[in-house]
């Protein structure tokens, strides 16, 4: 028996018990997985860049800069943005202060 082949119901129980990015990684299996695990992955957005971790600047600032393009790439898929139930973002070094990044999350939340 393949994950495909479980009913969509219960890839999407397996999903929720799964940390988040594991929940990414199965949603690539195939697209009938994908279409199951993604709504419980895009329930809960949030950007945010860890601070604690990413102590160098130049970390900290290719952080910033991957959350730039998730949150345009998110901002291009109304299909998942269709998903999302909580949106949170923390606002580091100003990322935000893009307009085209602002315009973005409007986007996101509409």
């Amino acid at each position: 028996m393949s994950l495909s082949s479980l009913p969509s119901e219960l890839v999407s129980l397996i999903a929720e018990s799964l940390p988040r990015a594991d929940q990414a990684r199965l949603s690539l299996a195939s697209n009938q997985v994908r279409s199951s695990v993604q709504p419980v992955l895009y329930r809960n957005v949030q950007f945010d860049v860890d601070t604690f971790h990413d102590a160098e600047l130049e970390l900290f600032e290719d952080g910033c800069r991957r959350l730039g393009q998730a949150v345009e790439s998110l901002a291009d898929d109304p299909a998942r943005c269709r998903f999302i139930r909580r949106f949170a973002s923390k606002d580091h070094q100003a990322w935000l202060d893009r307009e085209d990044l602002a315009q973005c999350v409007v986007r996101i939340l509409l």
